[in-house]
């Protein structure tokens, strides 16, 4: 109310001053700001010539004496026209325009970079039919500009007034051009024209990146504000986004500020969606799957910035992308791959000295687009004098300069913080004793103020580097006047600083919100945390991510309570952001939380479990989630609930076609656990008992187990009872993985159409990927690879348009296949190289002692090289005994160890029927050949037998090629003295080979059968 109350009395005030009678004006209250409406009779010259330097007189002596809180700035716009009434009040076109002129950012950005309170804009008309025809002003004081608001597109003219005596109009004054608004830029002209011919590359209509990287305090921000208040008032639309250097903060928030930059600039169809980012409750719209629903979110995204950008250049700044979440990196990646011929100029800050795993990913993506990248260093000894210039009252000497900047290395931060120092302190104190860093220099600052005003910023900093005094004023003790006095004194230290925002606070530096929270005790962080929990409770009880974070950090059984269920609500927030890594963090917090709360309910508990698993691995943090899946199992069994233990179960679904499980490897305990609760699992529970049964077959996928058969038969026979395209994919996924037991290739191969069909006609781009996956392996074990090669690409689309690494790791091992059966075998072991760390890093099992080396192992066969692969086949041997014994029987009897062959083939252990079957019994075969093992030779001739049509190693997903198995067919009848089967079988194997369109394999085929013809040819008696 006092600041209204100012408001108006300043502008009845000016008025008066410049002699405009306010009676005689119409005025419209609009909350934050006022419509006037001056009659046509008066002249429109002393709206211009008096009024703006009379309202900034009288602007200056209210703020003057008042305190921050309490002072006022104003924009001003001044247009003239028709107006109309009607019975909801006045409208017209040119009210609208001079509204669209106060929302014009070049206003905006004069007015937050001008020390003065006041900015104004006047319409073209008005320049042209007003202030050109006045006496009083002169033209030179007022800066062409562009305002661009919605819809609106119009050339208008700043104007920045000095302020008038009391009692008689202004004199206009000198208006800075718009390009020398806000603090002086010092030391870093280089630096801003790098930045300024990226910026005019963007406009010529080309998307351009600009990277501005260093130490905390070298001025990043600063550069970067620098630019947008220059770009802002050249007509450019500016949207900046903060990474929150703080937990509290909801994932994608540098996005969401972005976004909130440029509300009115998207249509309804855009903000359906682009609302998780700017609706905390939004609800997930149902078409699709989480890849196509987050592509959605992140073209919706690029779409936005890229139409925004086409109507006027757009800059958009990410400061402080070391902090960023995983999402909000990831939609950075997609909007720079995503625009191309727009007028965008992206600047993105961040810390050399903290770029983590994630960022470091991003950076290397962000490679490609050539960003401009700008190091910053300290400033010289030129740049410390100027700044210190600009800072400091009294005149320095050349040594002191050149002191200060050797104990800061030119860090500005750091130089401002001494100027500080040493304006109060005096020379001595700022050369001769400045401590060892930036962090004492602020511990000395904040205690020079009040014990008060110590006390208010150390509870500040645990609210975050920015707050609202509202909230502060909730959590301290203090009286309002108290208040207001230790906020003016932290303002007058420069340790905090007012943004635009009404009643918003922010530390000057992160340093400094840093500094006061890490010094102080746990035991009292945690007190303070509980009482800013409670505080924003009551004033911001929607505000989830914050709540969580305080009620988390009070690390009190009284508030564990209160921190699970804000976790739960925010890693719900999370989930509909795409941030399932964040989620997945938050419902870990939220089950540790509840087993300190004191009477939780264990249903409760169960839940965050299963928002856990279920994350984890939408995550691809596979092993973490069938981890927490059997520690959750083991507490839950003993409830005797069935649903509940059938829920937790469920909760990690098998991802893809790639193994789950160790070879041969199967968790009797999960097998038995399921097969006991489908027996205790109501009957109305249809759904759940499906996937149950899909997990059941999952689980048994390496087993000679009828049961995986029989459950993965009924789990698809009960998913077509239903309209749920999703249940039926995760059943069809169990029955293809347990399908190599029973089922011949044709089979898998309509069950791989189906869920391509099915993935396409439902919006279910995971779904989708399996079945691509399914068709590249049902072709490759054909060998019709000119098919496998149309899935494989069409898969690598959907893997790099939706970023799905399990399918990325996938095309990556089919590429080292096509290389290898090509001949072109260096580029093979690159390729599986790649693919071996795709693979590691989706989580999708162990590939130093799996398909890495049987990859090796496979190509060695095709180069004669097997000898040097004895040592990889023997770590596989340790880790994986059935299919290691073939492979370092092999590579042992191809180096001539013979006898240690026998020795590690001895055990002829059954082998597991997945992918990997075909391959370990044609390795078995060529170990028979190289040992003469009969036992070998006879099982593998007769295993293989049935599919002789097909290549070994086809059906692997890309891991492993070795040969048509009907060329090793022949080889081992022949040594079973089968010389007729013998030639049909290369017969089959020049068939396959011409097929596969592979010379090596048909020659090797046709050869061969020419040997086996000539040996059983009958000799001719004379």
């Amino acid at each position: 109310m006092a600041v209204r109350a100012a408001f108006y009395g300043a502008l009845k005030e000016a008025f008066r001053t410049a002699d405009i009678p306010w009676e005689k004006c119409e005025y419209e209250d609009r909350g934050d700001g006022a419509l006037v409406l001056g009659p046509a009779e008066l002249p429109k010259g002393p709206f211009i010539e008096g009024l703006p330097g009379a309202l900034l007189a009288a602007l200056a002596e209210h703020n003057r004496t008042n305190r921050p809180q309490r002072r006022v700035r104003l924009r001003m716009a001044l247009h003239a026209g028709e107006i109309n009434y009607d019975e909801h009040g006045v409208t017209s076109t040119a009210i609208n325009l001079a509204f669209r002129l106060l929302d014009a950012e070049p206003l905006k950005a004069e007015l937050a970079g001008s020390p003065d309170a006041l900015a104004v804009i006047v319409s073209s008309w008005f320049f042209d039919e007003v202030v050109r025809h006045s006496d009083g002003l002169d033209q030179d004081d007022f800066t062409p500009v562009q305002a661009k608001v919605k819809e609106t597109d119009v050339g208008a003219w700043l104007y920045l007034p000095r302020p008038a005596p009391a009692g008689r109009p202004a004199t206009p004054g000198p208006a800075p051009r718009p390009t020398a608004v806000g603090p002086r830029l010092l030391g870093r002209d280089q630096e801003l024209a790098r930045l300024r011919r990226a910026a005019d590359t963007a406009r010529t209509g080309r998307f351009t990146l600009a990277l501005i990287t260093g130490e905390p305090g070298i001025g990043k921000s600063f550069l970067a504000g620098a630019l947008r208040r220059q770009l802002a008032a050249e007509g450019w639309t500016v949207a900046w986004g903060s990474c929150p250097d703080r937990d509290g903060c909801s994932p994608g928030q540098p996005w969401t500020e972005v976004l909130q930059c440029l509300v009115g600039r998207f249509s309804r169809e855009d903000e359906a969606e682009l609302a998780p980012l700017l609706d905390d409750h939004a609800t997930l719209r149902a078409a699709g799957d989480v890849p196509a629903a987050r592509f959605r979110l992140r073209t919706a995204v690029s779409h936005l910035l890229g139409a925004v950008g086409r109507d006027d250049p757009l800059l958009v700044v990410l400061d402080d992308l070391h902090q960023a979440d995983g999402e909000g990196l990831a939609l950075l990646a997609h909007v720079a791959e995503d625009l191309d011929d727009v007028p965008v100029l992206l600047v993105g800050t961040y810390r050399s000295t903290e770029v983590g795993e994630l960022l470091a990913e991003t950076l290397a993506t962000l490679a490609r687009h050539g960003p401009e990248e700008i190091g910053l260093t300290g400033l010289d000894v030129g740049g410390v004098a100027d700044l210190l210039g600009e800072l400091c009252t009294r005149a320095l000497t050349g040594e002191t300069v050149a002191a200060i900047a050797r104990r800061t290395e030119g860090n500005p931060f750091f130089v401002r913080e001494i100027a500080r120092l040493l304006e109060n302190d005096g020379e001595h104190a700022a050369v001769g004793e400045v401590p060892p860093s930036v962090r004492h220099i602020v511990r000395r600052r904040v205690g020079r103020l009040p014990a008060e005003a110590q006390g208010l910023l150390r509870l500040a900093a645990v609210i975050g580097p920015e707050f609202s005094l509202d909230v502060l004023a909730e959590v301290s003790d203090l009286d309002e006047e108290s208040l207001l006095a230790c906020v003016d004194a932290a303002l007058e230290a420069g340790l905090l600083v007012e943004p635009a925002q009404d009643r918003s606070l922010r530390f000057a530096h992160a340093l400094v919100s840093e500094t006061l929270y890490h010094d102080l005790s746990r035991l009292r962080r945690t007190g303070l945390h509980a009482r800013v929990g409670a505080a924003l409770e009551r004033l911001r009880p929607g505000d989830a991510v914050a709540l969580a974070h305080h009620f988390n950090a009070a690390q009190a059984p009284e508030a564990a309570a209160k921190a699970a269920r804000y976790l739960w609500l925010a890693a719900e927030q999370a989930e509909r952001r795409y941030a399932y890594r964040e989620a997945a963090g938050f419902w870990q917090q939220a089950v540790l939380s509840h087993a300190h709360a004191p009477d939780a309910a264990a249903s409760d508990r169960f839940e965050l479990v299963i928002g856990s698993i279920r994350t984890l691995a939408t995550a691809g943090e596979l092993k973490s989630a069938r981890d927490a899946r059997a520690d959750a199992l083991a507490e839950v069994v003993g409830l005797g609930d069935a649903e509940l233990t059938a829920r937790v179960i469920v909760a990690y679904e098998a991802q893809g076609l790639w193994p789950q499980h160790g070879y041969g490897v199967v968790d009797e305990r999960i097998v038995d656990l399921i097969d006991h609760t489908l027996t205790q699992l109501p009957a109305a529970l249809v759904d759940l008992r499906c996937r149950l049964l899909a997990c059941l077959a999952v689980e048994l996928e390496q087993a000679d187990d009828p049961r995986g058969e029989a459950a993965s038969q009924e789990a698809v026979a009960l998913a077509r009872r239903f309209e749920d395209p999703t249940l039926l994919a995760a059943a069809l996924n169990a029955r293809f993985r347990r399908s190599y037991w029973t089922a011949d290739l044709a089979e898998r191969e309509t069950i791989g159409a189906e869920l391509l069909s099915l993935g396409r006609e439902h919006r279910l781009v995971s779904v989708e990927a399996t079945g691509r996956q399914a068709l590249i392996r049902c072709a490759s074990g054909r060998g019709d690879f000119a098919a496998s090669d149309e899935h494989a690409a069409q898969l690598d689309h959907l893997a790099t348009t939706y970023e799905l690494s399990n399918s990325s790791a996938i095309v990556a091992w089919y590429r080292g296949l096509r290389h290898t059966v090509d001949g072109r075998f260096d580029a093979a072991a690159r390729a599986y190289q790649q693919a071996a760390e795709l693979t590691r890093q989706a989580g999708m099992g162990d590939i130093e002692h799996g398909a890495f080396p049987i990859a090796s192992l496979c190509l060695a066969v095709w180069t004669g090289k097997l000898a040097d692969q004895v040592e990889p086949c023997r770590l596989v041997h340790q880790r994986w005994p059935v299919v290691g014994a073939e492979a370092y029987a092999l590579a042992l009897a191809a180096a001539g160890r013979i006898e240690e062959a026998r020795a590690v083939a001895a055990p002829r252990r059954p082998v597991p029927r997945d992918i990997r079957f075909k391959i370990v019994m044609a390795l078995r075969g060529r170990v028979g050949l190289m040992l003469n093992d009969q036992d070998r030779i006879e099982e593998a001739y007769e295993t293989l037998r049935p599919v002789a049509d097909e290549v070994a190693g086809g059906e692997s997903g890309g891991y492993a090629v070795l040969f048509p198995i009907a060329q090793l067919l022949g080889d081992l009848a022949l040594r079973r003295r089968l010389p007729l089967a013998a030639v049909t079988h290369y017969g089959t194997a020049t068939e396959v080979a011409t097929r596969a369109r592979v010379p090596a394999w048909v020659t090797a085929a046709r050869e061969a059968r020419a040997r086996a013809l000539a040996e059983h040819r009958p000799r001719r008696a004379w």
